[in-house]
């Protein structure tokens, strides 16, 4: 099942894909899909970076962004990831929890208590969060959460 997809440099295409208790980063190319790493951790959330390094969420936090795969324990289960750089990457998590990693330290934002599904922005004063009837915004200072038109949900929108 493929749980997270991403765009690299270069038009890369990334996925995360889970067969039989494994989650796995794979490249596809036109030819091939490559796979680039495998984790028990159930990964739910892929970022690749402009550089091209390749960040993955699940209970723990996967990036091979010093060259080499590293994983850490997250501040939550990650369902969503968006960045500015490598050393500047905002999560969402099941739980709720709006973060952000920054000089390798993550720092929670705000906490939604629901689900953030995804996360986008134009760069570190402009991130959008949606989920379980969510529609927030980060403008690079402090985390607003915007209204939902009454009966939507922004799942759909």
């Amino acid at each position: 099942m493929i749980e997270a997809v991403a765009i690299g440099p270069k038009d890369a295409v990334f996925a995360v894909f889970r067969s039989k208790g494994v989650s796995y980063v794979v490249a596809h190319t036109a030819k091939e899909a490559i796979s680039l790493y495998e984790t028990p951790d159930k990964l739910r959330a892929l970022w690749v970076s402009p550089s091209g390094a390749i960040h993955a969420g699940g209970k723990r936090y996967h990036t091979n962004a010093s060259g080499t795969w590293l994983a850490t324990k997250a501040p939550g289960e990650l369902f969503a990831l968006w960045g500015v750089d490598d050393d500047d990457v905002f999560a969402g998590g099941m739980g709720g929890e709006i973060l952000r990693r920054k000089g390798g330290a993550w720092h929670e934002l705000a906490n939604v208590e629901q689900i953030v599904t995804s996360i986008h922005g134009l760069g570190a004063s402009s991130v959008h969060f949606v989920g379980d009837d969510l529609n927030g915004y980060f403008d690079g200072t402090s985390f607003t959460r915007d209204a939902l038109p009454d009966g939507e949900s922004s799942m759909f929108m």
